[in-house]
Formats: structure tokens, C-alpha cells, sequence
């Protein structure tokens, strides 16, 4: 994707492209396909003052929008009814510095939201983690990827930099549990994850 325009594709099984759509600038660089609709969806950014906003598209370029909090990035997942769950920044001033939290939102078809977790209602920010940026705000704990249990209504968030996973129940609005970490709800025998993106849930 570039400044003023990007793209949606769909590979087949041997990497040649079969769909794409042309897109405004991406927010986010992970697009969902949904096999019960047959349809697509992809972040748009905001441009020219405009929000950002969630993109569903149908194979013959039927396109409708839903729109997205502010700080959506990294990921997000298409939810019953035609809304979506999705990650969001959550800063906070802390001692004169901008602190990049996380949230999990759940966005109604019609834009309507709820957080659903914050990563400062459970979390401690301990001192020197997070990554500093070339504009003086610091990332914690980096939330990198988003996976719904459709089945269940949970979400699975990873947390790079505290080297976590947490589990987000969507009903309650609340966490669940932590994996891994210094504030892991289980002790891991031997070495631990770390850098870990993409976690999923299985039945079993």
C-alpha cells in the first residue's frame, strides 16, 4: 500500500493472485476473509480528515463500511451481526511521557463501540519495558495480532512485548487469564515464548 491508495488480494494455493481489490491506505495490514459470507474485509485509513473504517467487499465489489475507533491497528476479526472486534490503542500520560496502552474494542454494525479490556485495568506497567519512539511516546505492551473464538465469544490477544498471550472474554467484557510473562496465571516449565505472534484457540 502506498500514500493515497492499497490493495486487498487473494492468492490461491500456488501464490497467484485470483482477486484484489483497490483500497484507500491501509490502517492495517491484515485482511479477513469470511467463508459463511463469502466476503472480505480490510481497515481503510482515514484520509483527507476522515476516520478510519472497517471495508467489507463481496467477490463482485459490493462494498459496505463500518466505522473504526481512531486508534484501531495490527488486527481485528469479523464478529456475528456484521461487527467486528478489534485492537486499539490506549495511551496514557505517565510522569510527562505518551504510554501506548492496548484495548480490545467490540464495534457494532452501526459503529456503536464497547472496550472490551484495557490493558490498564489488569496490567502494571513496569519501568523500562516498552520500545521508545522516534517521537518520544513509548509502546506497552504492544498488542501484535487478535484471534475470536467464535464458538466460545473469546479473544485471544498477544502482548510482544511482555511476551504474553491473554484471554478476553467478549460477554463479560473482561480478562480471562494471562499466559506467559511476569504476570502468567500458570507457571511454564523450562524456557518460555517470547516474540510470539498470531496465537490461536482449537476445541480441544
Amino acid at each position: 500500500t502506498g500514500p493515497q491508495i492499497g490493495f486487498v488480494t487473494l492468492l490461491n494455493r500456488d501464490g497467484a493472485p485470483v482477486w484484489w481489490a483497490e483500497t484507500l491506505p491501509l490502517a492495517s495490514y491484515r485482511a479477513r476473509y469470511d467463508n459463511a459470507t463469502a466476503t472480505f474485509s480490510w481497515i481503510e485509513a482515514g484520509v483527507d480528515g476522515g476516520g478510519p473504517s472497517f471495508v467489507t467487499s463481496t467477490f463482485d465489489g459490493v462494498e459496505t463500511r463500518v466505522p473504526a475507533p481512531a486508534a484501531v491497528h495490527h488486527d481485528f476479526a469479523v464478529v456475528e451481526g456484521g461487527g467486528f472486534v478489534t485492537l486499539a490503542l490506549d495511551d496514557r500520560e505517565i510522569d510527562g511521557v505518551t504510554v501506548r496502552g492496548e484495548q480490545v474494542v467490540d464495534v457494532a454494525a452501526d459503529g456503536t463501540t464497547r472496550s472490551l479490556w484495557s490493558s490498564w485495568d489488569t496490567l502494571s506497567l513496569p519501568g523500562g519495558v516498552g520500545k521508545k519512539n522516534e517521537d518520544g511516546t513509548v509502546e506497552w505492551p504492544h498488542a501484535n495480532s487478535l484471534h475470536y473464538d467464535v464458538a466460545r465469544q473469546k479473544v485471544l490477544v498477544s502482548l510482544l512485548y511482555l511476551d504474553s498471550v491473554v484471554q478476553i472474554d467478549r460477554a463479560a467484557a473482561g480478562l480471562e487469564w494471562s499466559f506467559g510473562g511476569e504476570a502468567s496465571d500458570w507457571v511454564i516449565d523450562g524456557e518460555g515464548f517470547a516474540g510470539q505472534h498470531g496465537p490461536m484457540s482449537f476445541a480441544d
